[in-house]
């Protein structure tokens, strides 16, 4: 599958090949969800965007 290239608010970039990818990257990246599930980090993700928002 050929990666699709993702633009991140701060104006990096991140490549990968599926959704799933995208959310594994992210989450082993973070310092809030580097050692839980990717549906664990998507959990605590929105709590986060609803608390800012």
């Amino acid at each position: 599958m050929k990666p699709k290239t993702y633009e991140l608010i701060d104006g990096g970039t991140l490549a990968t090949t599926s959704p799933e990818a995208f959310v594994t990257t992210m989450r082993k990246s973070s310092k809030f969800g580097s050692k839980c599930s990717n549906e664990e980090f998507m959990k605590q993700f929105a709590e986060r965007y609803k608390i800012q928002t």
